[in-house]
């Protein structure tokens, strides 16, 4: 699916290359408070330290920051696995039962029909209602990133969960450690950022610790948090789980699952200037322009060789995850 043919809510960005929710305000306060709060503690206790303590605590402290901040960006502006709608619906019957159910490594899963994106979901992926599209791989939806989490972005998040769980704990023992050096010295007034950023982090460490260690329970059982709140493989059994050290390389060390947005190239934007100049000037566009408009624009009722590719890749993609007798969606026609 190209990025001119893109139907969801996402907002699109460097040419399709960037994707975020519809509303980035949110993500905006996120990086405000990540930058204002560990600058306070670099300008005070991390300034006292580094000359009566340790040299390396600033340091330390904005290295993982750095990997924090980095994989903040990463997670919000990453494709989390948008899944192109039907240009022909696979349920051509309205009357049609709006499930069906597969095989995965022995255990049956229903698979419920997307009447927004006219296609069965694969096993995995739900329909985003803020983002208006289907994710593959859904977790959630995160509002503090401005983004869905899903197979193609879920290990950055994680790592974003470890790092900003690391950066509080720093930022709170040594707020604490500048406190009781100030007090010592006689000079607690100069200790007075220090209370304020220790209460920050002291109130912000305990919701991080508990989503830390809520999706490392999902790592280690190979659980997306939307399975595991509609308790989807509670009667019959997770059939994607396969023990916890296999588990947790599956879901952060497997290779990245394939993209189906694909971004504009740069000739598709310079023919679209090509094409709006001469419509400006009144005049027809050349011969070699026109033909360029007339590849971009298809006919809908002919499917494009790239979703017939779009299927192949994630038929195997998911092949990859399940037995080899399993029955896998055909999303083809997507």
């Amino acid at each position: 699916m190209r990025f001119s043919e893109y139907a969801g809510t996402n907002r699109l960005s460097c040419r399709g290359k960037g994707v975020t929710g519809p509303n980035r305000n949110v993500l905006y306060i996120t990086l405000a408070l990540m930058v204002v709060i560990y600058g306070v503690f670099l300008a005070f206790p991390a300034r006292y330290l580094y000359y009566s303590l340790s040299k390396s605590i600033p340091f330390v402290g904005s290295y993982i920051f750095l990997q924090a901040f980095v994989l903040l960006i990463a997670t919000a502006l990453k494709d989390p696995g948008i899944l192109p709608r039907a240009r022909v619906p696979e349920r051509e019957d309205p009357m049609a039962p709006l499930y069906k159910d597969i095989n995965v490594n022995g255990i049956d899963i229903k698979l419920k029909y997307c009447v927004t994106c006219n296609f069965f979901r694969p096993p995995r992926a739900n329909h985003c209602s803020i983002c208006n599209n289907c994710i593959e791989g859904f977790d959630h939806h995160c509002p503090w990133i401005a983004n869905c989490i899903g197979r193609r972005n879920y290990r950055m998040f994680f790592g974003f969960v470890l790092f900003i769980t690391l950066l509080t704990i720093w930022v709170l023992a040594f707020s604490i450690v500048h406190i009781v050096q100030a007090a010592n010295d006689g000079v607690f007034q100069e200790a007075a950022a220090s209370v304020i950023v220790g209460l920050f982090a002291f109130v912000a460490l305990w919701p991080v610790l508990m989503l830390l260690n809520f999706h490392a329970r999902l790592v280690r059982l190979n659980l997306t948090t939307n399975e595991d709140i509609t308790e989807k493989y509670v009667k019959t059994g997770n059939p994607f789980d396969q023990g916890c050290a296999k588990n947790c390389a599956s879901v952060l060390c497997a290779p990245r699952f394939p993209r189906f947005i694909k971004p504009v190239q740069p000739q598709e934007v310079e023919l679209t200037k090509v094409t709006a100049t001469s419509a400006v000037a009144g005049s027809a566009p050349s011969a070699s322009d026109a033909a360029g408009v007339q590849m971009e624009q298809r006919s809908p009722s002919a499917p494009p060789s790239e979703s017939a590719q779009v299927g192949e890749v994630y038929d195997n993609a998911l092949r990859s995850e399940t037995n080899h007798d399993s029955t896998v969606v055909n999303v083809g026609s997507v």
